[in-house]
């Protein structure tokens, strides 16, 4: 294999990104926010070890397969905590706080030991093939940015009525992943029209969009937010339709991706 080589455009926005989220580490910490937002918390030590590890293995290892291995291992995971960050920031759109018991973190735990172990069965299997995975991969890709998109655009729509203000914690997070997957969404629209995969002037532009997301994230969760009412009983009915509709939408984008690529 050939040498690990990195270009600005490679390890400026992985620089500021780790620095970026070990701001924001400390920051949760010092805030007591990391039990208020558990898996937001944990998706960015995840990430932060990610983001230390595989470099770390691909230039101690610049000959092998080691860092192969290791990232394919770490996609279950980061799968994993993208769904689970959607499903905190879900909850807590609809209701002012939200604690998550010790037997909710311990189930989500056990169900990532297990995708990890799936997915060194898959990775380690002779007679599996990465390329077949392709697929999945790539649908599950696109539902996570998507549902980040409408995230953002739900809280938009509705900030007003679900008492949400560009103040509050919740707004800053939501921004930082909505902005960042739209870029990617972006970029991947891109790609299909111009049928050139990563070889493409924007290609760099989800790196840097995530790094702008760290630099936000910060400078949200440091300051004070204001009281956030609770919601009433007919508001939460009235939102699980959007979010139903939301469901709906993600389930016909999985099967129009699934049904052209195995057109292709």
């Amino acid at each position: 294999m050939a040498a690990v080589f990195l270009s600005p455009l490679h390890y400026i926005p992985w620089l500021g990104s780790l620095i970026a989220e070990a701001v924001l580490i400390g920051i949760m910490l010092h805030r007591k926010l990391a039990p208020r937002f558990p898996f937001f918390f944990i998706s960015i030590l995840f990430d932060v070890a990610r983001g230390v590890i595989l470099p770390a293995i691909g230039f101690a290892n610049p000959k092998t397969y080691a860092y192969f291995y290791a990232y394919w291992l770490l996609v279950p995971l980061e799968y994993s905590f993208s769904f689970a960050v959607i499903y905190e920031i879900f909850r807590h759109t609809f209701k002012a706080d939200i604690k998550f018991a010790p037997r909710t973190i311990r189930r989500f735990a056990v169900l990532n030991l297990l995708l990890v172990v799936v997915a060194a069965a898959l990775v380690f299997n002779p007679a599996a093939h990465i390329e077949n995975l392709a697929s999945p991969i790539l649908v599950v890709d696109r539902s996570v940015e998507f549902l980040r998109c409408a995230l953002l655009v739900l809280i938009w729509a509705f900030a007003a009525k679900l008492k949400i203000t560009w103040r509050h914690h919740l707004w800053g997070i939501t921004f930082g992943l909505g902005m960042y997957s739209a870029t990617g969404l972006i970029t991947a629209a891109v790609d299909v029209a111009t049928n050139r995969m990563c070889s493409h002037w924007l290609t760099p532009l989800p790196h840097f969009a995530y790094l702008l997301a760290t630099i936000i994230w910060p400078i949200y969760l440091y300051r004070e937010e204001p009281e956030r009412e609770p919601l009433t009983r007919e508001e939460i009915d009235l939102y699980r339709n959007v979010l139903g509709t939301v469901a709906k939408a993600v389930t016909e984008i999985r099967k129009r991706v699934l049904h052209d690529d195995n057109r292709n």
